[in-house]
């Protein structure tokens, strides 16, 4: 169950939150960016194997969304609520 919402959530992520078109009228390097967000450059100076890389960096980006999402991570959170008491 785990990996059918990670690889929805890397599916959603990929085709509707970036957009490839402004990315490159920015000057963001669309291409760099895409292939080391899917760890294909990591296997490649690892020598292992490229799929074990793309869930391996699927799985970092997954926790520090996690972590770090500015409505609900979990260190967002735990600053909210420690404003919270300190306002008491």
């Amino acid at each position: 169950m785990f990996e059918f919402a990670l690889v929805t959530t890397i599916f959603i992520v990929k085709k509707k939150a970036f957009d490839s078109g402004l990315a490159c009228a920015i000057g963001i390097p669309v291409v760099f960016f895409h292939y080391l967000l899917m760890g294909y450059y990591t296997a490649v100076m690892l020598d292992a194997s490229i799929a074990g890389c793309m869930v391996s960096v699927a799985g970092v980006i997954f926790g520090w969304a996690f972590l770090f999402s500015p409505s609900q991570g979990l260190v967002t959170t735990y600053m909210k609520r420690r404003r919270l008491s300190a306002e008491r």
